[in-house]
């Protein structure tokens, strides 16, 4: 039985002369707008922020049927998500000129949730909101706007990253 095992494994890995090798030379993949995402992005971007930025950097403005290849004003299409979304504003050549994401309530990364709960202590969050702004292959702002509640009490904090 073993040597018929090890005969059936070396014959499953003959070269077939039927698909020969495919060579690719001199090929990059990349998005169109790779320094959207290097800006906007770092290690504590959420999933869904990342999933909305990935559709924004590699959509294709001019398969849109609104889009005028005529115009020199700036395209705009908005990617939403179910907590939020990103307003992003392209040139006729489908680079982001300018970025605007807003998510409502969404799991604040462990670095936010310190800096919100330092000095707070028995204070729980109510709410919160994430926000950036990408504007001439820059991020101009990121931040977290975090509705904390002891009791009666409320207080409104802004962690900017």
């Amino acid at each position: 039985m073993l040597v018929l095992g090890l005969t059936t494994l070396g014959i499953s890995q003959e070269f077939s002369e039927a698909i020969p090798p495919v060579e690719l030379t001199n090929v990059t993949v990349s998005p169109a707008n790779e320094n959207y995402l290097y800006s906007v992005r770092d290690e504590n971007t959420l999933s869904v922020v990342r999933d909305l930025q990935e559709k924004a950097a590699v959509y294709d403005v001019t398969q849109n049927a609104k889009f005028n290849n005529q115009i020199k004003e700036s395209f705009e299409v908005v990617f939403k998500a179910t907590n939020g979304s990103i307003k992003a504003q392209y040139n006729r050549d489908g680079k982001i000129l300018s970025a605007r994401e807003s998510f409502k309530n969404v799991v604040l990364p462990v670095e936010v949730r310190k800096r919100a709960f330092q000095g707070n202590d028995g204070w729980v969050m109510s709410g919160n909101r994430y926000a950036s702004l990408y504007k001439n292959n820059d991020l101009i702002n990121k931040f977290y706007k975090i509705k904390l509640r002891k009791g009666d009490n409320k207080k409104n904090l802004v962690v900017n990253m």
